[in-house]
Parts: C-alpha cells; sequence; structure tokens
C-alpha cells in the first residue's frame, strides 16, 4: 500500500500575505498599545486548559522577550471566555510580566490576517493537536512558529520551518523564545522558510488539486472493484 500523505485544507497565499496587511496590522499594534521598537509575540489560538495558554505565560515570563516587547493572547469570544481571561490575568500578575501581556479581542475574519501578521512570532503549547489551518495562515505571512513537538507537525513544522521543544517543557520554550527575541536573522529565516512552503505546499490551489486527484483516485479504484464483482 503506498505511504500516507498528508493534505492540508490549504490557505489562501495572496490573501495570507503580509505586504497586504502591515498598514492595519500597525494600527493593531498601536490600539494595543505596542511601540514601533517592540517585539510581539502572539498567541493565537483558543484558551481553554488543553491549549496551555499559562505555560505560555509562565515561559514568556522566564524568557527575555518581556524586555524586548510583550506577548499578545488572542481572544475569541467564547462561552467562559471572562473567566478564563481573568485566570491568565492571575498567571501574568504571579509571573510578574502583567504589564507586557496584552489581550487581542474577538476580530472580524476580515481583521485575522492583520493580526496574525502584527507579531514578530507566534506559539503555541498542545501535547495533543492535528494541523491547524492557524499553522498555515502564520506560515504564508511570514511569522516564526514555536510549537510542541508533535507527530502530527510533521511535513509542516518540521525541517527546520519552526521551533519545536519538547511538550510541558516551560524552559525548553522560554529558550526558544530568547533565540527568535535575540535574533532579527533568525526570525527571517524562519519567515522565509515558512513564506516558502505555504506557497508550494500548502496553498489553496495545492490543496484543491491534490483532493481532487484524490477523490478521481478513489472513484476509478471504486469502479475497477465493481466491474470485477
Amino acid at each position: 500500500s503506498p505511504e500516507p500523505e498528508l493534505v492540508m485544507w490549504g490557505v489562501d497565499t495572496e490573501l495570507f500575505a503580509a505586504d497586504r496587511h502591515r498598514k492595519r496590522a500597525g494600527e493593531l499594534r498601536l490600539g494595543l498599545g505596542i511601540a514601533d521598537d517592540e517585539l510581539c509575540l502572539l498567541s493565537p489560538r483558543q484558551n481553554t486548559s488543553n491549549y496551555h495558554t499559562d505555560r505560555i505565560i509562565a515561559a514568556f515570563a522566564r524568557s527575555t522577550w518581556p524586555a524586548k516587547g510583550v506577548l499578545v493572547i488572542k481572544l475569541h469570544g467564547r462561552a467562559g471566555q471572562g473567566e478564563r481571561r481573568h485566570k491568565l490575568i492571575h498567571h501574568a500578575l504571579e509571573a510578574g510580566v502583567a504589564e507586557r501581556v496584552r489581550f487581542a479581542g474577538k476580530y472580524t475574519y476580515e481583521d485575522l490576517p492583520a493580526v496574525y501578521a502584527m507579531a514578530d512570532a507566534a506559539v503555541s503549547a498542545l501535547e495533543a493537536d492535528g494541523v491547524p489551518s492557524t499553522f498555515c495562515e502564520l506560515m504564508a505571512l511570514g511569522v516564526p512558529i514555536v510549537a510542541t513537538d508533535l507527530d502530527s507537525y510533521e511535513g509542516v513544522l518540521d525541517e527546520g520551518r519552526g521551533m519545536l521543544v519538547p511538550p510541558a517543557d516551560v524552559d525548553a520554550m522560554a529558550a526558544a523564545f530568547d533565540q527568535l527575541a535575540e535574533s532579527a536573522e533568525l526570525r527571517a529565516s524562519f519567515a522565509r522558510k515558512g513564506r516558502e512552503h505555504a506557497v508550494s505546499a500548502l496553498s489553496w490551489e495545492r490543496s484543491v488539486t491534490r483532493w481532487e486527484q484524490l477523490y478521481y483516485d478513489a472513484l476509478t479504484t471504486a469502479s475497477k472493484a465493481e466491474s470485477n464483482v
């Protein structure tokens, strides 16, 4: 039997292109009180317990990033969001970085590329996951990603396209933040590799073409099987 193949849902690489959103991203940064010379680390995913946003805050606090910029936690407007936000504020206060943490409200989908584009890096801390569209969108925008090292990310964040750290290892995550905060060249390298991979392997055009071929192959195989009955 053939080797399993990862086929993504795909990303609109023309829509999720950084140059299209620089002005709006600048406006969003200004609205969140992020200075032009400050770095923005974005936590773009959900805030329920399995997303371990508390660990992201802890790693942020242990890193050099607070001296250079802020952590922005994206809110999603889901039920219980107010209580979760309160808990995250408490974690930030305990870690001594509350003044360096921002909360971005729920935005329209039209603003989503700009929300991502304002980031100098993004982070995800799940211990079990698929491949989220968020990663594809961030990569298309050239945003470096720090994420837990999961088998499901193979073919997306491996091969130097993302910074992978062991699950639940806050110190390793903090060290990854340090590397990105301290090296514009490293951020640029991840940005370039991410964008190139998004265009070559994750685009809507490629994904749709591959899905169509898979459906065609499946129908052809089924048709041959019926004819042999």
